[in-house]
């Protein structure tokens, strides 16, 4: 899923700035282009994202394991809609493949198993 956003700057500048949001199996990604060109100007891995949120309006709050957090303006109510949902079911996905790699926990039932 992609599209354009406005990103809240933090810091004295502050404002917003269109980007191109991407969203992949593993991560979000935000461009300064649509051509991506420039390259990627901010990449976020599924896994330190903690939640997203809606706030007031178009926008959303996405918080990270860190308790940082940024503004996103989605441009519509349709868009939050559609970007919290694929966002959620990404980071579902993310979580079980995390689940899914975690080593065994070793027993005295596991040990005997493997010597037979």
């Amino acid at each position: 899923m992609e599209g354009w956003i406005k990103v809240k700057r933090e810091g004295p500048l502050g404002g917003w700035q269109r980007k191109m949001l991407v969203l992949r199996s593993t991560g979000l990604l935000l461009f300064n282009d649509e051509n991506r060109s420039g390259g990627c100007s901010n990449a976020f891995g599924l896994e330190i994202v903690s939640s997203i949120a809606r706030k007031k309006g178009t926008c959303v709050e996405v918080k990270f394991q860190d308790s940082s957090s940024c503004e996103w303006d989605l441009g519509s109510s349709q868009s939050v809609d559609k970007w919290i949902a694929a966002i959620e079911t990404a980071l579902i996905r993310c979580r079980r493949m995390t689940l899914d790699i975690r080593p065994r926990e070793i027993t005295e039932e596991v040990l005997k198993s493997s010597w037979d």
